[in-house]
């Protein structure tokens, strides 16, 4: 349900979903990818494959472990992971044009061990999966009418975001840059991608979420809007939370918070409201259990946005 007057716009392309860890990104990268492929659009739901290596957040939820080729969930969603090592060879098949060559370079332990200790070539490789994937044409249009991407945690995220940026400062010419611009000009249109930061309404998240949409800003890569992942079901109320509690007692429960807990939350994401003003802030109620609960509150309450922006 949307907590500022705007509504975010849901016609964009693409959605970078981001946040820190713990805070419900990936369920709400989920849930997004949902909410697209329930009306119909092709919609493919992508993890980044950087950091430390580990289960797809995605398997338990969806029944499947993304590859780094799309994999069918429904009729009209679909998802993959992004790998560097991937992107890397379709780089360089690209770049390169003898298949065979690529792919017997690319099972080199020697390059393999360049590429790891490289910086920034992971970044490239997945920025590289990611512009194929999006890119993909069937017919006379795209593979997929809309592509849903968790981001992976917040630092990891900003090198992705401003890869392009960085890249083409140091080198602005030649095959990669090339590649890059044309990434660049997808990340930093509005009116084909939108990030939607995730938080919750604790203040160090709160913080760290503005602090993320302002990286993201100056990386030029618009915010759509935030999504406050288990948020209390009371109104929005500043000031009052001693006398509610004295009036209700503190420790009726309301889903997994007290009351006074829940009123202090709302301030916390009413003072979120004034600072990201004039982004669109939604909330999502807190779920009493996670996995597919989780996922299915997030897209009920970003459905209902979807009704008030129509």
């Amino acid at each position: 349900m949307p907590l500022s007057p705007l509504i975010p716009d849901f016609d964009r392309r693409i959605w970078l979903i981001a946040g820190k860890g713990g805070v419900g990104r990936s369920t709400t990268a989920l849930a997004v990818a949902q909410l697209f492929a329930a009306r119909g659009e092709r919609t493919l739901l992508l993890e980044a494959g950087l950091g430390a290596p580990g289960p797809s957040a995605f398997q338990a939820l969806l029944g499947v472990a993304p590859g780094c080729h799309p994999q069918a969930v429904t009729g009209t969603l679909s998802c993959a992971r992004l790998e560097p090592r991937k992107g890397q060879e379709l780089f360089l098949r690209e770049v390169v044009p003898v298949g065979p060559l690529v792919r017997a370079a690319m099972h080199s332990r020697s390059l393999a061990r360049l590429l790891d200790a490289a910086p920034a070539l992971d970044e490239l490789g997945v920025m590289q999966h990611f512009l194929t994937l999006v890119e993909m044409r069937s017919g006379e249009g795209f593979s997929y009418d809309r592509v849903v991407l968790d981001l992976p945690a917040t630092g990891h995220a900003m090198a992705l975001a401003d890869l392009p940026n960085t890249v083409l400062r140091l080198a602005p010419r030649g095959p990669i840059a090339d590649r890059l611009r044309r990434g660049q000009a997808l990340l930093h249109d509005a009116a084909t991608t939108g990030a939607l930061v995730v938080t919750i309404p604790e203040p160090l998240a709160l913080r760290e979420a503005t602090d993320l949409a302002t990286a993201l800003r100056r990386a030029l890569v618009p915010v759509a809007g935030f999504l406050v992942n288990r948020s209390p079901c009371v109104p929005p109320i500043l000031g009052v939370a001693e006398s509610l509690a004295a009036v209700f007692g503190s420790a009726e429960v309301l889903g997994k918070r007290t009351l006074l807990e829940q009123v202090v939350a709302d301030e916390r994401v009413a003072k979120l409201i004034a600072m990201a003003s004039p982004v669109p802030v939604m909330r999502a109620p807190e779920a009493l259990h996670g996995g597919l609960d989780a996922v299915a509150a997030v897209r009920e309450a970003m459905a209902l946005c979807f009704e008030e922006r129509a």
